[in-house]
């Protein structure tokens, strides 16, 4: 900043009109490969504006004779490179916070994040005396995936079974990664009958969904199990868990690719 106040120059770059793209930040912003958990923070795309305003106003810095002008010119430059440092700061304590709240593999929340999520939801349904439901599922025989196919497609099923989840939920429904293939989704508003209708759909999408294997040209296809208990006043998350595990377990028993309600008479066995 100093320099910039008197007026000499780092880079002749620098009153480019491009010199967001050439300096090392626009180099990294605009040309390096980022991950995923960077891409989907909303600060990362408030950047580029941010960091092109401080080039901007470093430009007028040094095109502004000595006075009074160039002083103000200065005050612009300098609250234009705190937004920028603000902003970077955030985002750096977003990704934090995402790192230790999001599962890696599919982008959704983790099992951490659950449990603190869960507890007031299951909470506040009880309170306002509305239906709620929790569901487990888990991919069918994802072992023979990993087995017949490689870890790496394994992942990539992970990924896209995540992702139809995610799609196929409503605005106030939540998906967590409970751990391997399993994940543990959240109904809200939706007693069991309602609920095993929606995990119905969900099902049957999974199950008609080709899937694209990573590096390959072929495609596989998948089917899921769901487990459904609805939520109980004054039960434990935990118990509600293990109700919901115990009907994903009949699900399986009964041949899989298939929904099971907590407390609904057992399936026949094929």
């Amino acid at each position: 900043m100093a320099n910039l106040l008197a007026g000499q120059l780092d880079h002749v770059d620098a009153l480019a009109a491009d010199a967001h793209h050439r300096c090392a930040f626009g180099q990294w912003y605009y040309k390096a490969a980022h991950p995923p958990q960077l891409l989907r923070q909303g600060l990362f795309a408030t950047l580029e504006s941010q960091h092109r305003q401080m080039h901007d106003a470093a430009r007028a810095l040094l095109q502004t004779p000595p006075g009074d002008s160039r002083a103000q010119a200065y005050l612009q430059f300098a609250e234009a490179s705190r937004r920028l440092i603000l902003s970077l700061r955030q985002l750096i304590r977003a990704l934090l916070v995402d790192h230790f709240s999001t599962d890696p593999l599919t982008g959704i929340a983790n099992r951490q994040q659950m449990q603190a999520q869960l507890q007031k939801a299951v909470f506040h349904a009880t309170e306002d005396g509305h239906p709620a439901c929790l569901a487990l599922t888990d991919i069918d025989h994802f072992k023979r995936v990993n087995d017949n196919h490689g870890h790496e497609a394994g992942d990539g099923v992970l990924r896209a079974f995540a992702a139809l989840l995610q799609k196929s939920l409503r605005e106030n429904d939540r998906v967590y990664r409970y751990g391997g293939e399993e994940f543990l989704i959240f109904l809200d508003h939706l007693d069991a009958t309602r609920a095993e209708a929606v995990l119905e759909r969900m099902r049957a999408q999974v199950a008609e969904t080709a899937i694209d294997l990573p590096s390959r040209v072929d495609t596989l296809s998948i089917t899921a199990s769901f487990g459904v208990a609805q939520v109980v006043e004054g039960e434990p998350l935990r118990a509600l868990i293990r109700r919901a595990d115990e009907a994903l377990y009949d699900a399986k028993k009964a041949g899989r690719n298939r929904v099971r309600v907590w407390g609904d008479p057992p399936e026949p066995q094929p």
